[in-house]
């Protein structure tokens, strides 16, 4: 239940923004008749739930747009390309390493 709160609060929802202070308002209609048992917490959240979340079939779905791609050249520190290259090695290294598994 608290994971929901934060999903809520992360995405900005309004009533139950912990910035606003909005925190006791989720403790007061959700939080406190959950712990009770009680059913109306159940459909509260339930209707919060539907509204933060959209459900989508194949049916909705016209077309998808083709992917972007763009190419940026950018210039790379002395240090910015010796941790690029020891994380490329790291990584064939692992490569070779795991391909070999089984033939040693």
């Amino acid at each position: 239940l608290k994971n929901l709160y934060f999903l809520a609060n992360f995405l900005g929802h309004d009533s139950f923004s912990k910035h606003l202070g909005r925190e006791k308002v989720w403790n007061g209609l959700i939080g406190q008749g959950w712990k009770n048992g009680d059913l109306s917490s159940f459909f509260r959240l339930r209707h919060l739930v539907s509204y933060l979340m959209v459900r989508h079939t194949k049916q909705d779905l016209v077309e998808i747009p083709p992917p972007v791609f763009a190419v940026s050249d950018i210039r790379l520190s002395r240090a910015e390309i010796t941790t690029y290259n020891t994380i490329v090695s790291g990584i064939r290294t692992n490569i070779i390493t795991t391909s070999m598994e089984g033939k040693t």
